[in-house]
């Protein structure tokens, strides 16, 4: 009578716990590479390009009408 309860259980879980560590440690390889993945592309999108700065500086009145139409007209040109 001091062995009978742990007779079924002990094998079960045995089968189970390999099973168990292999999908928690693919789980935080999932994770790790989902987070590394994410900050990396995230800089790439806050990237304004030449043309976005010089409106969002003519808007802000930082420059005259003249000022943005000469700085675009020199970023288009190609020497």
């Amino acid at each position: 009578m001091m062995g009978w309860y742990s007779q079924g259980g002990s094998n079960l879980w045995m089968l189970l716990m390999p099973v168990i560590w292999v999908v928690l440690v693919g789980f935080a390889v999932w994770v790790v590479v989902v987070l590394t993945r994410s900050t990396s592309t995230r800089g790439r999108e806050d990237l304004e390009t030449p043309d976005e700065i010089l409106r969002r500086r003519l808007a802000a009145g930082e420059l005259t009408n003249e000022e943005y139409v000469r700085t675009r007209d020199l970023l288009h040109t190609r020497p």
